[in-house]
C-alpha cells in the first residue's frame, strides 16, 4: 500500500511539473501576444495621427488650390474687361470680323467706336446655333463703355446679342445655377444680378459653394448685402 502511495505521489508530481511547464509556455505565449497587441495599437495610433495630418494637409491644399483658381480667374477677368462677345449677327463671310462687327455697331447700336481687335470664335454656349456668327472684340476703355451703354438702351427683340467676355469658370457657374436659382427668381419677379462670380437676388448675395465636380453645387442664401 505504501508503495502504491509513493507511486501515486510521484505520478502527481510529474503531472504538476508538466502542468507548470505548460502554464509557463502559455504565459510566455500570452505575453508575446500582448506585446504584439501593444505594438499594433501603437502602429494603429500612429496611422490615425498620420491620416489626420494628411487630411489636414489635403484640406489646406484644396483651400490653396481654390484661392489660386480664384486669383487666376480675377486676373483673367481683368484681361478681358475691355472685351465684348457678339453673337446672332447677320454676318458677311466676305468681310473680316472687324468689318462685319463695325457694320452691326453702326447700324444697330448707332455709335462710332474703334475696334482694337476682332475675331470669329467658336461659341462657348452649346445651345447656340453654329450657323450664327460669334465674334469677340476688344475696345478702348471709353469705347467699351459706349458699347455697353448702347446695348442697355436697345429695345427687347433687337437683332444680335452682346455679353461680357467672362472667364470660362464663371460662365459655367452661371449656366449651372440658372435653372435652379436665376430662372425661378426671375419668374417670381425678384431682382437678379451678377457681379463677377457673385449672384445677388433682391440685393442679397447667394453664396455658391461649388464642389470639385462641375456638375455639383451647394447654394445657401446670405442676408449680407
Amino acid at each position: 500500500m505504501a508503495l502504491k502511495l509513493e507511486d501515486l505521489k510521484s505520478w502527481m508530481d510529474n503531472k504538476f511539473k508538466e502542468i507548470n511547464v505548460k502554464n509557463e509556455q502559455q504565459n510566455k505565449h500570452i505575453e508575446s501576444i500582448l506585446e504584439k497587441l501593444e505594438q499594433s495599437e501603437s502602429q494603429v495610433f500612429d496611422c490615425i495621427i498620420r491620416c489626420s495630418s494628411l487630411e489636414k494637409e489635403n484640406k489646406n491644399l484644396r483651400t490653396e488650390n481654390a484661392e489660386m483658381k480664384h486669383h487666376l480667374n480675377q486676373i483673367d477677368a481683368r484681361t478681358r474687361h475691355q472685351n465684348r462677345r457678339f453673337f446672332n449677327l447677320t454676318d458677311d463671310p466676305t468681310q473680316s470680323a472687324a468689318e462685319s462687327l463695325n457694320t452691326f455697331i453702326k447700324s444697330d447700336l448707332k455709335i462710332d467706336v474703334d475696334i482694337i481687335h476682332a475675331q470669329r470664335v467658336v461659341s462657348r454656349n452649346p445651345s447656340l446655333s453654329t450657323k450664327k456668327t460669334h465674334i469677340i472684340a476688344r475696345f478702348s476703355e471709353s469705347d467699351v463703355q459706349k458699347v455697353q451703354q448702347a446695348a442697355y438702351k436697345r429695345p427687347k427683340g433687337s437683332k444680335g446679342s452682346i455679353e461680357h467676355d467672362l472667364p470660362i469658370a464663371w460662365v459655367n457657374l452661371r449656366r449651372m445655377v440658372y435653372p435652379t436659382h436665376v430662372k425661378p427668381a426671375k419668374a417670381a419677379g425678384k431682382k437678379v444680378r451678377w457681379y463677377e462670380n457673385k449672384l445677388y437676388i433682391n440685393d442679397r448675395q447667394v453664396y455658391l459653394e461649388t464642389s470639385t465636380s462641375d456638375s455639383n453645387s451647394t447654394l445657401n442664401e446670405s442676408t449680407d448685402k
